[in-house]
């Protein structure tokens, strides 16, 4: 085998695909096994949640940086090249150091698979696995991040025995056809990160919050409820509900900073995370006219985006470029937009499943080539107009890419 290069590694995802979504943990526990359990040496805080991982995540990651520790996180999707599912602190891993650890590593999966009779490693499982090495061997550190993909019970990143405290952000529609049609079900997965004896925090409202205190009871974990503070916090992030991730954040790291005989005043956390700004998070990218990105891909997450445009951008022309993925609600999403007034334009990306411009709704206007119309708009808008580029992550990287070259 010859020196390892990322389109090496980009290959080698591809072919993982074939094996699928797996929402089961056999695959991964035969992962493990093969290499001693690393899950089981790490100390890490387990988010889960439809929407706002990403957020919490980078929040809890600061504050406990601030506080002196090293920390990893693994987060999916990215922006981005491969590498950058794996963070050391808040910046991606070295790409010659990424390199070697997949050598090492990819000899272990491989001796998993040839052992065991499930096929092959998914894509996800093969980077929660990758993580999770780095973690332990490559990079070591003190805390490790970590988002779940999907769900949380049957989720590749759970299993983790023991985690420092877990996180269950909110509770919305999303992913039904392997979490179930209603809030209840899609509840008890997500639900299923709670570990006996293990803090678990949570911004979730009813009836999604009866089934984690529920599960709170049977395995004798604290269900710790936050809301949005009564004093707003002083965030660059914008919007309500980055308060909330906030306040989530600030007790998630409190809590994992207790098992290091640690504390951290409020004051000092919001100092940490003040200037934080997560990628693609309602981020404004451009400035007269204003270009706002936002990764919202479920109907739940658009709801919010919306109320953020009308909150801080109430008195601006604003407009809308939407494209998503075809396994989402996009009916339901672009009925969103209706609902509070605006007309978004549609349009599709370079991605196998991304919805094409023709199965969009008919009354939408369509725009055949998403990079080429918002030249054209920025050129036409007037410098206090406002442009939301919104309804996936992977339409989101591609975009934000396109306009902070424009």
């Amino acid at each position: 085998m010859g020196k390892l290069r990322m389109t090496d590694v980009e290959e080698m995802l591809k072919r993982r695909r074939v094996a699928g979504i797996s929402y089961d943990l056999s695959r991964m526990e035969a992962l493990m096994k093969a290499m001693d359990h690393p899950e089981r040496r790490i100390r890490v805080v387990h988010i889960a949640g439809t929407n706002g991982k990403g957020s919490v995540a980078a929040f809890t990651g600061r504050i406990l940086e601030y506080a002196g520790l090293v920390t990893g996180s693994f987060q999916s999707p990215v922006f981005g090249p491969v590498h950058h599912h794996v963070l050391i602190g808040d910046q991606p891993l070295d790409e010659g150091v990424f390199l070697k650890a997949v050598e090492d590593y990819e000899a272990l999966v491989q001796s998993a698979e040839s052992h065991c009779d499930f096929g092959m490693i998914s894509e996800f499982e093969w980077l929660t696995g990758l993580a999770f090495y780095v973690f332990d061997t490559v990079c070591p550190v003190d805390v490790a991040i970590v988002e779940a993909g999907m769900g949380g019970r049957l989720d590749s990143t759970n299993v983790m025995p023991a985690p420092l405290v877990t996180v269950i952000t909110n509770v919305g529609y999303d992913h039904q056809a392997f979490l179930g049609d209603t809030l209840e079900a899609i509840a008890t997965e997500k639900a299923g990160i709670i570990k006996a004896g293990v803090p678990c925090v949570t911004s979730a409202a009813e009836p999604a919050l009866s089934f984690m205190r529920g599960r709170g009871n049977e395995t004798g974990s604290c269900i710790i409820t936050v809301g949005e503070p009564e004093v707003p916090l002083s965030l660059t992030m914008k919007g309500a509900h980055q308060q909330v991730n906030a306040a989530v954040s600030m007790k998630a790291a409190a809590i994992a900073l207790e098992a290091f005989g640690m504390s951290m005043a409020d004051s000092v956390m919001q100092a940490a995370i003040r200037d934080l700004q997560v990628p693609g998070r309602f981020e404004e990218v451009r400035y007269e006219p204003a270009v706002i990105v936002d990764t919202a891909h479920n109907v739940e997450a658009i709801r919010t985006t919306i109320a953020n445009i009308r909150t801080l951008y109430a008195s601006k022309e604003v407009s809308v470029l939407f494209a998503a993925m075809q396994d989402k609600p996009v009916s339901a999403m672009l009925k969103a937009f209706q609902e509070a007034g605006l007309k978004p334009v549609v349009t599709d990306f370079s991605h196998p499943r991304a919805m094409k411009q023709e199965a969009y709704p008919k009354p939408y206007e369509r725009a055949a080539d998403a990079k080429s119309w918002v030249k054209a708009h920025l050129k036409e808008a007037a410098s206090e107009d406002v442009l939301l580029i919104t309804g996936s992550h992977q339409f989101i990287g591609d975009m934000r890419a396109f306009v902070t070259k424009c």
